[in-house]
C-alpha cells in the first residue's frame, strides 16, 4: 500500500515538472515574439536558481514562470513570489550582473504566469516589473 501510494504521489510530482517545463517553453516563446532576447534558461548558481534571464532594451530582466493547470480565483499564481523568493531573486540578480561584469544595464523581475484552461492554448500574462 505505501509503495503505490509513493508511486501516485510520485507520478504527479512528474506531471507538475512536466507542465512548468511547458509553461516555460510558453514564456519564452512569448517573450521572444515580445523581442526579447534570451539570456539564460533554468540558471543555477550559488544565491540560487531563475527561471528566466533576458535582454529587453536597456533592462536585464529576471523572470519567474509560474504555471498552473487551471485557475482559480482565490489562489492566483504571482502569489508563490512570496517576500523569500524576491530576495532570493534579488541576490542572484546581483551575483549574476557581478560574474558577467554588467554594469550599464537596468535590472528587472519580472513575472510570467502561464494558465492552461485548456491543454492547447495557454493564457500568458506578463508582469513587468512585478517587484
Amino acid at each position: 500500500m505505501i509503495a503505490f501510494l509513493w508511486q501516485l504521489c510520485y507520478n504527479c510530482v512528474m506531471d507538475i515538472h512536466e507542465l512548468g517545463r511547458l509553461g516555460e517553453k510558453e514564456a519564452v516563446r512569448y517573450l521572444k515574439k515580445n523581442k526579447y532576447k534570451i539570456l539564460e534558461r533554468d540558471l543555477r548558481i550559488h544565491s540560487g536558481e531563475v527561471d528566466i534571464v533576458a535582454l529587453w532594451q536597456s533592462y536585464i530582466v529576471f523572470i519567474e514562470v509560474k504555471t498552473r493547470s487551471h485557475f482559480h480565483p482565490d489562489y492566483i499564481p504571482r502569489a508563490a513570489v512570496d517576500v523569500e523568493r524576491q530576495r532570493r531573486y534579488r541576490a542572484i540578480a546581483h551575483e549574476y550582473c557581478k560574474s558577467h561584469r554588467i554594469t550599464d544595464l537596468g535590472i528587472r523581475f519580472d513575472i510570467i504566469e502561464v494558465i492552461y484552461f485548456d491543454k492547447k492554448t495557454p493564457t500568458v500574462n506578463h508582469l513587468i516589473a512585478a517587484f
